[in-house]
């Protein structure tokens, strides 16, 4: 993949009216008590704990504002009865914890970042440190401009990686079984490549046509709602989605046990989707090999060499 060092600037760093773009980052995973990792957090970064419940808590005024923690099930909703209560405890084990930032730039992202290896020499666990674990990274980039051209491009360089995207991931076998991160149908992704939309609100008809759950490696949801909040309700009327101005990138997975790791690395696969998405040759040989390729025999194998020889011959591949 293309050589990104750090949280390296995206490709476009402004948001239409020339504010920085902000990302908020959720962070799954286990090892930890709810009271542990609020300690630990609270040491490196300051902060006040203020619980919502026993399973939920806001450490407020931390260097980088609000960062919430909380247990990440439902059930959570459920938590004043006493044996759900008791059975969330015993839960904690599997049902991952999951630490919430703010939407932050790129500096807090970088103090945010420092927390990782703090939970990491706490004991915190990731997605390989056991069956059935599967925790994931999620980022939360602000779009350019939730209703313009440049969303376009990236959920069609999305659509157009996500093979790519999962193979140099080298994704968890347990959150390829689970249905939270399932891939973009092949026949969405031929139909976005081909349609002429240039806006958001174009792309509705396809959109309700092909997706029916939020559980993808790119959940668009809040960003189709921020965008028409009436037209989603009459496209999606049983989801409770709440409408953000951001893509939900949801595909990376969680490895703060491993000392290598850190949240650069699910960054470094954002990069790669709006860098590809700002270099209108590239998203179109692309596009254009990906028609070529759906017209003859198919394997994923086929498409991942397609895109990384794409990649290489525009300065995008390992190399680079």
């Amino acid at each position: 993949m293309h050589a990104v060092h750090g949280f390296a600037p995206l490709p476009r760093p402004n948001t239409q009216s020339g504010e920085p773009r902000r990302t908020g980052v959720e962070v799954e995973f286990s090892g930890l008590t709810m009271e542990d990792t609020c300690r630990t957090i609270t040491d490196h970064l300051g902060g006040d704990v203020v619980a919502q419940d026993a399973f939920l808590v806001s450490i407020k005024d931390t260097e980088i504002g609000t960062i919430t923690v909380e247990l990440d099930t439902p059930a959570r909703h459920a938590s004043d009865n006493r044996l759900v209560k008791k059975g969330l405890e015993i839960a904690q084990a599997v049902v991952p914890l999951e630490i919430i930032s703010e939407p932050l730039e790129l500096s807090g992202l970088e103090t945010f970042n420092t927390v990782i290896g703090v939970l990491r020499r706490a004991g915190a666990a990731g997605s390989r440190s056991g069956a059935l674990l599967g925790f994931g990274v999620h980022l939360n980039p602000e779009a350019v401009d939730p209703n313009g051209a440049f969303t376009v491009a990236t959920l069609r360089a999305y659509a157009l990686l996500e093979p790519y995207l999962r193979h140099i991931e080298d994704l968890d076998l347990t959150r390829r079984a689970l249905p939270f991160v399932q891939p973009w149908p092949d026949a969405f992704v031929s139909d976005l490549v081909a349609s002429p939309a240039t806006s958001l609100s174009d792309l509705f008809p396809l959109m309700a046509g092909h997706l029916t759950t939020r559980n993808h490696g790119l959940d668009v949801f809040p960003l189709l709602k921020h965008v028409d909040e009436a037209r989603f309700a009459a496209s999606f009327p049983d989801d409770k989605t709440s409408a953000r101005p951001t893509f939900h990138f949801r595909l990376p997975d969680c490895r703060i046990d491993e000392p290598d790791w850190d949240l650069t690395q699910p960054w470094a696969l954002w990069h790669l989707v709006e860098t590809v998405a700002d270099t209108p040759d590239l998203l179109n040989d692309l596009s254009t090999a990906w028609s070529e390729r759906r017209a003859r025999f198919w394997r994923s194998d086929d498409w991942i060499t397609d895109v990384a020889a794409l990649l290489e011959k525009h300065n995008l591949g390992e190399a680079a």
